[in-house]
């Protein structure tokens, strides 16, 4: 599958959002009032009162603070934004009911002294949810309806079984249309007042307030409120007053063209009064360009003119009105002939942006009709939903020309429904097809319903081309005719299979919304990535081929992966791995980051498997580049990359170096639960070479169970200029190689051991500073380690120094005139051991902050220290602006599941912030606040211990906790406490 364009914009918001509930008793058992004064207002407890305010212009308050029994405030002003200064919480005992409460509330709207008040509602985050499921009744309501099983054999299938098959579910967690993308119905009209589109039409508002028979707009059109009617030259698209009495009032193939990627959804009010169904794009905007004149016969009745006047409306109305279009459904043909007037139009509307969509014919035949076969149309052919092509009487064309397939039913047996008993079954399409006040029944049903069983053709298939990119559109609004073209025939599933001897006749197969606004194949071109982009499957980037992911770019990796058959299987089929055999450009900038991050309910660590960088790429470089949740972020094998200012959290490992180098500069990684950053080499037995270096220089690793990690054969590496290893579970970094490790990196930690040597050689520590490591060693070695350390502080440790099975470091050796100059204080159990009882180890010229008295616990083993310094020495340790993590965050609790307590660890990011934690039981009611005010900026744990606000214990069970740092970090988490 190749991917050949630029996506270079941005639909702005997905359904990540607020979800408000309905509860209203946040406090337990109390109900809170927001309540905003159009003054000053100090309130103040009296016993015998409650609360009250002490001026008396606010009686009117008093009184009905009383009448409720107001139990507490809280000013939401503590600071100078003076907006805030007059808003209050009011705590009062819990409402009966949420009406009582609402009817609190409408008490306190009627003082005149209150400008507003409001529930004060519990708030919840919801996560990227998997799948989208609208409440319309008929997309949820599945075979039989009501007893009519006999016309309804096949009971497991859902009403709009279409859309689920076409994978609208998944892709309306990416987009559910957008109200600045309009589709053009080009058709026998609209009804436009029906409940479900007149939200959606494109009111010209010009018009719409403007006088009556007067072109408001100037376009040359009077009153065209809601489009234009080109076949009668009127305003009126709502019907066809010259068609024969049987359809007069309708505007039956316009609507029920319209329903498929029009009518409005997740709108249910009421289903037994207003039953709806869903549609494929819910928020687009639909404008009404009515071509056909007349119904004759059985026969719609157009002109090909009517149609060339409408493209013109349509760009004049794009230029004057600066609207943006995606598509235009043209459910119709003109016979096999090439129209030059409407090729240019066709053009110009690609380039415009605008996809014209048109349907292959309904003759069984091994062609295409025009407009359907130009190459700036998008050509739908029909299947069934067996996802074979409509055959028979009225079957679905076919050809070459063919580039997509939508699902489409017949009018079996002259019924709206099933056929009779012995005769192939067909799921049918649903849709408004009328505004007949009697509506289409079903199966004999005396009942009315607007809702009817359709014989959607090639016109459906059209339809849901139409409403395929209007979705394209509203993700990626800048994008071409054409380039929208491509995308949705890159998305659909070959049916080639199911159709022996129409193989390559009927395009790409049939739609797929997710597979279309996802991108995964192979990458075979240039391309440059902006805005938002969702990827649904592994992504190759060929070779010779650079990939370019613009400044500001976000980035969502689903957590499972499209295999196509065609396509690049990789090496996981359930995990999206992105693998390099071309260049990666990423251009991010400071305050403008590219953003890569699991998308999922609940993202978390190995969501996807993260950049594979073999020994073919052109090149990487990445620059203020932030990715979370991958199993390993950047995988690099026998290549070089250079990275810089760039953030990976919540992964397995950050970057893993294998037989390759690189530059790293000013690199963060957090949160990961194995190796923060690994470099090893080719430790195959008999292997020759395959030596790994690589270079870190500024660089912060916090919070992995391991920090840095440089295995065997990894040679020439380096870590300075104040590099950072912080608060890891293990060790903050592990040396199985020479290396260098200096110019002010700091270990710091609660960790097993700070710097552990195994088996390292004659590594090099300068100018570096252990310490915190108050359950293990600062500098460890092992198994024939030898390092030479100097100008160094090592501090706090349980053991500052130790060396076992042959190692010999050399913390200060004067004769030697190596080491030294170390500031080595304060352990917790032994300055220094010696496990090795050959050597002796080495520690002179140190300070031990001890004076001329050696403590008890000093040495264990043979240790030569004399001579010590009496002074500490001047040593350059952290540089004046060490590295921090960029911003604030909050950790997983742990343990999670706990008992009795779990911690929370924070970073906060500047120069302090305002900190809340708070502790949700599952019905929404704050039962603990464990933090409420300001943090100072730098690392903190918050315990809780399964306690309430009154001290009480709380029972086993699901808690939620929301963790706000400032006004730009919220999390929730969830914690499970199991007695």
């Amino acid at each position: 599958m190749n991917w050949k364009f630029h996506i270079s914009s941005i639909l702005g918001l997905c359904i990540v959002g607020l979800l408000i509930t309905t509860a209203f008793a946040v406090e337990g058992s109390r109900t809170q009032l927001i309540v905003s004064f159009d003054q000053d207002i100090e309130f103040a407890f009296t016993s015998d009162k409650g609360v009250t305010s002490k001026s008396s212009i606010y009686q009117s308050v008093n009184r009905l603070t009383a009448k409720h029994g107001l139990i507490e405030v809280r000013p939401l002003w503590r600071g100078s934004y003076a907006p805030l200064k007059n808003i209050y919480v009011l705590t009062f005992p819990a409402a009966k009911s949420e009406a009582s409460a609402q009817s609190m509330v409408r008490e306190f709207r009627g003082l005149s002294k209150v400008s507003q008040a409001a529930l004060n509602t519990d708030v919840e985050i919801i996560g990227e949810p998997e799948e989208v499921i609208p409440d319309d009744f008929w997309f949820n309501n599945s075979y039989p309806w009501d007893d009519h099983e006999d016309c309804y054999p096949d009971p497991t299938h859902q009403r709009q079984w279409y859309l689920p098959r076409e994978n609208f579910k998944r892709a309306w967690a990416i987009s559910t249309g957008d109200s600045a993308q309009a589709i053009v119905i080009m058709d026998s009209g609209l009804d436009c007042q029906h409940h479900d589109f007149v939200d959606r039409v494109l009111w010209n508002m010009a018009e719409v307030n403007g006088t009556t028979g007067v072109d408001d707009d100037g376009n040359g059109y009077i009153d065209d409120i809601s489009g234009w009617d080109f076949g009668n030259d009127d305003s009126d698209v709502n019907h066809d007053p010259h068609g024969s009495p049987e359809y007069t009032g309708q505007s039956r193939h316009g609507t029920a063209m319209a329903s498929t990627f029009g009518a409005s959804t997740n709108n249910e009010s009421d289903p037994a009064q207003n039953p709806g169904i869903a549609s494929q794009v819910w928020r687009n905007k639909i404008m009404v360009c009515k071509i056909f004149y007349g119904h004759l016969n059985g026969n719609w009745q157009y002109h090909v003119a009517a149609a060339i006047e409408a493209y013109n409306y349509i760009f004049d109305y794009q230029d004057r009105h600066n609207q943006e279009f995606a598509s235009i459904n043209m459910s119709w043909i003109t016979g096999t002939s090439i129209n030059s007037t409407l090729e240019t139009l066709f053009i110009e509307a690609n380039q415009r942006g605008i996809l014209p969509v048109g349907g292959a014919g309904n003759s069984n035949a091994g062609f295409v009709y025009y407009p359907c076969k130009s190459d700036y149309v998008l050509c739908a052919a029909c299947l069934d939903s067996t996802g074979t092509k409509l055959s028979g009487t009225s079957g679905s064309n076919y050809g070459s020309e063919v580039n997509i397939c939508g699902f489409g039913s017949k009018n079996c047996d002259g019924n709206w429904c099933a056929p009779r008993p012995g005769k192939a079954f067909q799921l049918q399409i649903l849709s408004y097809e009328t505004n007949d006040p009697y509506g289409w029944r079903f199966c004999g049903s005396e009942e009315p319903h607007i809702i009817g069983f359709t014989s959607m053709l090639t016109s459906g298939a059209t339809s849901q081309g139409s409403g395929m990119a209007g979705m394209v559109k509203s993700v990626y609004p800048t994008l071409s005719g054409q380039q929208v073209q491509a995308m949705i025939e890159r998305g659909a599933v070959s049916v080639d299979a199911l159709n022996p001897g129409l193989e390559g006749l009927l395009g790409a197969g049939y739609i797929d919304a997710y597979r279309t606004l996802t991108l995964w194949g192979t990458i075979d071109s240039d391309t440059t990535l902006a805005g938002e982009v969702w990827i649904g499957g592994d992504v190759v980037v060929a070779d010779g081929v650079t990939l370019t992911i613009a400044a500001g770019t976000l980035i969502h990796v689903a957590a499972d992966d499209i295999e196509p058959a065609d396509g690049y299987a990789g090496q996981d089929p359930d995990r999206i791995e992105i693998f390099l055999e071309g260049a990666l450009a990423v251009n991010g900038s400071g305050g403008s980051e590219v953003v890569m991050e699991g998308w999922s309910d609940d993202p978390e660590a190995g969501d996807w498997v993260g950049f594979i960088i073999d020994a073919q790429t052109d090149g990487v470089t990445a620059s203020h580049f932030e990715v979370r949740h991958a199993e390993t972020a950047f995988d690099i094998y026998r290549c070089d990359a250079t990275l810089s200012d760039c953030v990976i959290e919540y992964c397995g490992m950050g970057i893993d170096v294998t037989i390759a180098g690189g530059n790293f500069t000013d690199i963060t990684v957090g949160h990961c639960s194995g190796t923060g950053i690994r470099v090893i080499g080719d430790t195959r037995v008999g292997s020759v070479g395959g030596i790994s270096d690589a270079d870190f220089d500024g660089c912060l690793v916090f919070d992995c169970n391991l920090g840095y990690h440089f295995g065997e054969k990894a040679d020439d590496c380096v870590i300075d200029n104040g590099s950072q290893a912080v608060s890891n579970t293990t060790h903050g970094i592990l040396c199985e190689c020479p290396m260098s490790i200096g110019g002010g990196v700091l270990v710091d930690g609660n960790g097993a051991n700070g710097i552990q040597l195994d088996g390292s050689g004659d590594a090099t520590i300068t100018g570096v500073t252990v310490q915190n490591h108050s359950s293990g060693r600062g500098i460890h070695c092992i198994n024939g380690s030898n390092p030479v350390v100097g100008n160094s502080e090592i501090t706090a440790n349980q053991v500052n120094v130790s060396c076992l099975s042959n190692s010999r470091p050399i913390i200060g050796d004067d004769r030697m005139g190596i080491g030294g100059n170390n500031i080595i204080t304060n352990a917790g159990q032994y300055y220094l051991i010696n496990g090795t009882k050959i050597f002796t180890l080495k520690a002179e010229n140190c300070y031990w902050g001890f004076g001329g008295q050696i403590p008890i616990n000093f040495a264990k083993g043979r240790v030569d220290i004399a001579p010590m310094l009496m002074t500490p020495p001047s040593i350059a340790l952290i540089p004046t602006d060490p590295v921090q993590p960029r911003e604030s965050w909050a950790s997983d609790p742990f343990p999670n599941p706990f008992n009795p307590e779990t911690r929370f660890r924070l970073y906060v990011e500047g120069t302090g912030r305002l900190v809340t934690i708070d502790v949700f039981d599952v019905a929404g009611r704050r039962i603990r606040t464990l933090q409420n005010g300001i943090m100072a900026s730098g690392h903190h744990s918050v315990i809780w211990n399964g306690r309430n606000d009154q001290g009480e214990s709380v029972s086993s069970g699901l808690y939620f906790s929301k963790i706000r740092i400032g006004a730009d970090y919220e999390r929730n988490v969830k914690l499970l406490l199991v007695k």
